[in-house]
């Protein structure tokens, strides 16, 4: 067993390293966090799994592409985004300030849509107002959508901050406005029910 440690300590990262992926690629997409308050454990366990695979397929010598996709659309998105704009409503007990807050934005965040969360389960009209911002966001090109992107774009940072403290990185950061904004879902969806199935 000393011998084996001793192999491991003196190759490092290249101790059993393979071939079995070479010249192949795959994509592993993981932690797809709402970008509406910072990571939970839940979080944290999900990226550590998948990032022991990505870990794993690279040793295996695969090309891996780690992406994250960010699910910037949606009632929880809209609830987040009601509160930044509805800030005089939530009795937060801090001043808040978008452009410059000593809190790390994901965690400013995590306030603003509990404390808005709180509200709109309590009352319709509220609810239904925050509803109102789903569809401005998913259009895009709108001031709606714009501040939608900014918010979501500074929880996004704060959340990558927190991972990248755990050594996890991501190739490449996909969004859910960018394809209901470009026309691709709605594409997929009158796909599908041509054919019937759905």
């Amino acid at each position: 067993a000393l011998k084996l440690i001793q192999e491991i300590l003196e190759k490092r990262e290249n101790y059993l390293q393979l071939s079995i992926g070479q010249n192949l690629k795959l994509s592993i997409e993981h932690t797809a966090a709402n970008p509406n308050k910072h990571l939970h454990i839940g979080h944290l366990r999900n990226f550590a799994i998948a990032d022991s695979l990505v870990r794993i397929m690279k040793r295996g010598g695969y090309e891996v592409e780690v992406q994250y996709l960010m699910n910037d659309q949606g009632l929880q998105i809209a609830k987040v985004v009601w509160g930044f704009m509805n800030l005089d409503k939530l009795n937060l007990g801090i001043n808040v300030d978008i452009k410059e807050t000593s809190l790390k934005f994901d965690t400013l965040a995590a306030k603003v849509y509990v404390a808005a969360e709180k509200i709109l389960t309590t009352d319709e009209e509220l609810e239904k107002e925050a509803r109102t911002l789903i569809p401005q966001m998913e259009k895009g090109s709108n001031e709606v959508a714009d501040f939608c992107n900014e918010i979501t774009t500074k929880i996004l940072l704060g959340q990558l901050q927190t991972t990248q403290d755990f050594g996890v990185y991501y190739d490449r950061i996909i969004t859910e406005s960018a394809m209901t904004q470009s026309g691709e879902v709605e594409r997929v969806m009158q796909a599908l029910l041509k054919t019937g199935k759905v």
